[in-house]
């Protein structure tokens, strides 16, 4: 059974029926399930964010300061890459928003905001000994060169797999 729809013109402000309409709008334009359910939360951890705060919930008094505040606390308490989630799905409501279909903001408060800057993490490569040991495998006669042999050289279970496939 479908939800009943509100009349945005009535909760114009509210955050929590304007995420309700937003996450239909997503539905509607097909996008992926994954992509819905991560904007979604990231619009329900702001919500709760602003109410843990007693900021007022009107889409129109959100500033781009607070946003600033919302996600420098992402970085601080999770990481770069989680704000820079919480950045693009607040991203995507505010400019949902500011549509001139939608008609609720006139301009969106991230308007002119960068993205978190996420530090590359360097992979680690494998030591020099570790490779000399996986190539005397993969030289070694058929008989030899199976997947036991190589897991015992390579404890990487994802290196198993290219293993099982050289076979």
């Amino acid at each position: 059974m479908t939800e009943p729809v509100r009349s945005l013109h009535a909760v114009r402000g509210d955050l929590e029926p304007l995420r309700e309409s937003w996450v239909r709008a997503l539905r509607a334009a097909n996008k992926a399930p994954k992509t819905i359910r991560s904007y979604e939360q990231t619009l329900r951890l702001y919500i709760s964010w602003l109410a843990g705060r007693v900021h007022s919930l009107a889409a129109a008094d959100i500033t781009r300061d607070d946003i600033r505040a919302y996600l420098a606390e992402q970085v601080e308490a999770n990481s770069a890459s989680t704000a820079a989630t919480r950045y693009r799905g607040l991203q995507q409501f505010f400019r949902w928003a500011c549509d001139p279909d939608e008609v609720i903001l006139a301009t969106s408060p991230m308007a002119g905001m960068s993205p978190p800057h996420v530090p590359d993490k360097p992979v680690p490569l494998a030591p020099d000994q570790a490779l000399v040991k996986l190539l005397a495998v993969c030289r070694a006669p058929p008989e030899r060169a199976d997947a036991s042999a190589a897991s015992r050289h390579c404890p990487n279970p994802h290196s198993r797999m290219c293993f099982d496939s050289m076979r």
